[in-house]
């Protein structure tokens, strides 16, 4: 038993590396981020659409998986056609999760429109932690600004 792990752990260790060592950046791929994968970007472009489409649906499961991923990548993808919705269910939804969950998102679209809307809202919400959300997206873009 011992032996076997530690083939495994050999075996996988390997792997890793020989991974790593393998991939070479292309050439039009999306500068390097922490939480950003380096694809190409036709990857990231097939990926906007279909984010588009999701937070377009009628479908909230759907929907909600599709805000997690403009936070998670907001750096790379581009969902401008759907900032209408996100705005809609800041605005409109029941949940204060999910309200705080697209305040986020539209912070992570550095979108200028999108920015000013936070700013300006940011003084008429009643919540008092989507209120503190807002706030934190807002420090968060004028820090890196």
């Amino acid at each position: 038993m011992k032996r076997s792990s530690i083939l495994l752990v050999a075996l996988l260790t390997s792997v890793a590396f020989s991974t790593t060592a393998l991939a070479s950046p292309a050439t039009d791929t999306i500068p390097p981020h922490p939480a950003t994968p380096n694809l190409p970007a036709a990857h990231w472009k097939a990926f906007s659409v279909n984010l588009v489409k999701a937070l377009l649906s009628d479908n909230e499961g759907l929907k909600l998986a599709a805000l997690q991923h403009v936070i998670n990548y907001g750096d790379a993808v581009n969902v401008e056609a759907a900032k209408f919705e996100i705005v809609r269910l800041y605005r409109d939804h029941e949940k204060e999760r999910v309200r705080r969950m697209a305040v986020v998102a539209l912070g992570a679209m550095h979108d200028e429109w999108a920015i000013d809307f936070l700013k300006r809202s940011v003084e008429f919400e009643p919540s008092d932690e989507v209120r503190q959300t807002m706030q934190a997206v807002l420090a968060s873009y004028y820090a890196t600004e």
